[in-house]
Formats: C-alpha cells, structure tokens, sequence
C-alpha cells in the first residue's frame, strides 16, 4: 500500500536507506543533516514527491533527470 512519510525537521543524519522508498507516493526530507549520494530512484514506480531541500546530499542533476523520467 502506497505511504505518505513525512519526516522534515527532525535533525535526522546520515544517508537516505534504499528501503525508505519502497511504496511510498510522498517523501518529505526537508531540513535534516542527511549527507551522501541521494539513492536511485529508477526501480521506484511510486514515488511522486520528494522533498530534499536544507539536506547536504549529492547528486548529478543529469541522473535525477534520468530517475524521474523513468518513474513516470
């Protein structure tokens, strides 16, 4: 069953676990310390929003262009 997680401005650290994005349709980051490479996204059909900002993560602009148009 698809899920909303929203865990914005808990002062959470460390990087994004592959496993946070299984069926999940809404995924709310914002204002963390995560750090790291932002996961693929390219065997994830459900996500729809994802929300990252305030983060230090890392990532191509030219791959999460490829990620989310293979997600739609």
């Amino acid at each position: 069953m698809p899920s909303i997680v929203f865990l914005q401005d808990n002062n959470l650290s460390g990087i994004i676990p592959d496993t946070l994005l299984m069926n999940v349709t809404v995924l709310d980051l914002r204002n963390n310390r995560l750090s790291g490479s932002i996961p693929e996204f390219t065997n994830i059909q459900s996500i729809g929003i994802l929300l990252l900002r305030g983060n230090d993560l890392i990532a191509d602009s030219g791959s999460i262009r490829l990620m989310f148009s293979s997600t739609r």
